[in-house]
């Protein structure tokens, strides 16, 4: 669906060439994903970076913190899934 196009480093990035080289270096690799992979990219170190904030202010372990997450999740999915029984 999407077409795969070349980017030019410099366009890419505009006013960053010779500065924000830290920068540069650790997005550039995002530029040959699709817009999708992108998002989900964002999103995963997004929620990755807040779950350890959660952890934290909890003061639980981050793996703690997700297993209470999918729990949660689990439980939340179990109770649509009823509630759609009970419609039909």
């Amino acid at each position: 669906m999407s077409d795969s196009r070349r980017i030019d480093a410099d366009n890419f990035y505009g006013s960053l060439d010779g500065e924000g080289v830290e920068l540069r270096e650790l997005l550039w690799p995002l530029a040959e994903l699709t817009p999708r992979e992108r998002a989900v990219f964002v999103e995963y170190h997004y929620w990755k970076t807040h779950m350890k904030v959660v952890a934290a202010s909890h003061r639980i372990s981050l793996g703690r913190a997700y297993e209470i997450l999918y729990r949660a999740e689990e439980k939340i999915a179990t109770s649509r899934a009823q509630k759609e029984a009970q419609k039909h």
